[in-house]
């Protein structure tokens, strides 16, 4: 108890705080601001919905569900449908109920007190959070300040110097929306003597090609895919993990059981056979990101850099950032304030929305900074 009685001396708490660990005493929880605003582009979504015939397919499906069962603890139907579109096998698979929870439970399984990890800065905050829940050693690598990409041979000296456990690479990275180059991503797999967990959320959007197929020759590979996004079932939360057999098998250990739901299953089962939707609604994407990119440059007083996402990080260069982003919700336009982030100060992050959503924004900014 002596380490909660110092903990004490420097935090104000009550008795009931006393009886928790203090790495979480010291931790803030996840929060995100909610605006209600009419036009919503500060979460990454993907803003196109699915043909109403495909609904009702899938209400059928789930109207003939047995809604009182308990799922199966891993979903291994859709798990073995999930592998052949993916070209490996189920044993390889590891399903969860978003990716944030295979982001608890995998780093729980990895990491120890005084473990190392590396994570590049910025990067989801998720994964320092539960990193210093686990009361690991973070160490940080900066993104150039100018481009926001990552540099090949600052990680290269970090990675040998440190030799972490477990190494983050978010490739393309939210919230800088930059993508480690993929031979880069092979130079660090083959360099690092521990766990490379790569998180692929918006690889559908990227220049980049997964890494799934490089699995069987990078036994120390971790790859995390979600629903969320190119799929738009950001309201689902399901979320994957691609690793060996031999990771896996631990990973499973501290995965809670029965979280992914069938309902949730039956729907992403469904989409998985009709790829081409998906297919198009990425396109869509890409087509009006591009758009968006030409006339965000041509904004004087803010600077957009280069994506290889569905979202854009954009500085504010005159204006105070603070008042722009609630300009933009006094317009009923929502965008993320990412300002407080390493290397983003001035800074927000907009994602692709409708078509008339983004002009919406483009008229909105253009006349808030000039």
């Amino acid at each position: 108890m002596a380490g909660i009685s110092g903990l004490q001396r420097k935090i104000k708490m009550n008795p009931i705080e006393s009886l928790f660990r203090p790495a979480v005493l010291l931790e803030h929880e996840y929060k995100v601001t909610e605006h209600i605003c009419q036009v919503k582009l500060n979460q990454n979504e993907n803003p196109y919905s699915f043909p109403a015939e495909l609904k009702s397919e899938i209400e059928a499906d789930l109207l003939n569900a047995a809604w009182n069962r308990y799922p199966t603890v891993f979903p291994d139907h859709f798990i073995s449908q999930l592998a052949g579109q993916l070209g490996v096998l189920p044993e390889n698979l590891l399903i969860g109920h978003g990716s944030n929870e295979l982001i608890y439970s995998s780093l729980w399984a990895i990491l120890g007190h005084g473990d190392k990890i590396l994570i590049p800065e910025p990067s989801f905050s998720l994964y320092k959070t539960v990193a210093n829940l686990c009361e690991a050693l973070v160490v940080p690598v900066l993104s150039n300040p100018e481009t926001l990409k990552m540099d090949l041979a600052e990680l290269s000296i970090e990675i040998h110097r440190h030799q972490p456990k477990l190494t983050i690479l978010c490739s393309p990275n939210n919230p800088s929306s930059q993508r480690i180059p993929y031979d880069d991503l092979i130079a660090l797999l083959k360099m690092s003597e521990g766990l490379v967990w790569v998180d692929e959320a918006y690889i559908e959007f990227s220049e980049n090609q997964s890494l799934v197929n490089r699995l069987n020759e990078f036994p120390n590979l971790i790859i995390l895919r979600t629903f969320s996004k190119a799929f738009g079932l950001a309201g689902l939360r399901l979320g994957y993990l691609v690793a060996s057999a031999a990771v896996m098998n631990q990973l499973r250990k501290t995965k809670v059981p029965f979280t992914v739901d069938e309902m949730s299953t039956i729907i992403a089962s469904k989409l998985l056979t009709r790829m081409d939707l998906v297919e198009k609604n990425v396109n869509l994407i890409k087509s009006e990101k591009a758009r968006v990119f030409g006339l965000m440059k041509a904004i004087k007083g803010i600077h957009v850099f280069e994506s290889d996402t569905n979202f854009f990080i954009f500085k504010v260069l005159k204006n105070p950032v603070k008042q722009v982003f609630a300009s933009l919700v006094s317009e009923g336009i929502l965008v993320r304030d990412v300002s407080s982030y390493t290397n983003l100060a001035g800074c927000l992050r907009v994602n692709i929305g409708l078509p008339e959503e983004n002009d919406r924004f483009l008229t909105a900014i253009k006349t808030i900074v000039s």
